[in-house]
């Protein structure tokens, strides 16, 4: 817990004798608890002929197993063979730059104004959820403050709707996104 503190991106490192544990989903959760990027590695892959193993089934597997990070890259390495490292190490550098990036303010506002009139929110019997601004507060996880009229109204699957537009228009591989939603009069 105190090395993933201290990181801005988590390797989680996976074995393919046993690929995605219990273990394994507990780490991964608290990386997200911490809002740390994060890369997925299965290592010992030179032992996957021994195991009968392909890539595209231990994709599956594993995006089967951590669906609730589909935005994580799987790298496969061999620590015994070195294989891999080098895609490894730019992939963690792809998902840094991505953790530290600054969407332009207008771009930002234009494509949430625009996902929101594309499939605004539902309406209840309280009234209606209003958008009126996005802001990027932060970089290193990137966070985003929804100023909105009602924050009690914001159903969960609207916020994943908002997030999943962002992730298609700004990518943020391998990153959480810190997603809040502030009423116009607080601070």
């Amino acid at each position: 817990i105190r090395a993933i503190d201290r990181a801005d991106v988590a390797v989680v490192v996976i074995d393919p004798t046993e690929l995605a544990t219990n273990q394994d989903t507990h780490i991964v959760s608290y990386v997200l608890d911490a809002y740390k990027g994060i890369v997925l590695v299965v290592n010992k892959w030179d032992l996957a002929s021994e195991l009968s193993l392909t890539k595209e089934d231990v994709l599956r597997l594993i995006r089967a197993r951590f669906r609730f990070i589909p935005f994580a890259p799987v790298c496969f390495t061999s620590g015994l063979r070195g294989s891999g490292i080098g895609a490894l190490l730019d992939t963690v550098q792809q998902v840094n730059i991505e953790w530290t990036k600054t969407v332009p303010r207008y771009d930002l506002r234009r494509t949430v104004m625009g996902a929101v009139a594309e499939h605004p929110p539902a309406t209840s019997g309280k009234g209606r959820l209003k958008i009126f601004s996005v802001t990027q507060d932060q970089t290193g996880p990137p966070s985003f403050t929804f100023f909105v009229n009602r924050p009690d109204m914001v159903h969960f699957s609207y916020r994943r709707y908002l997030e999943n537009s962002l992730r298609v228009a700004y990518h943020f591989r391998g990153c959480p996104l810190r997603i809040r939603f502030k009423g116009m009069g607080e601070k």
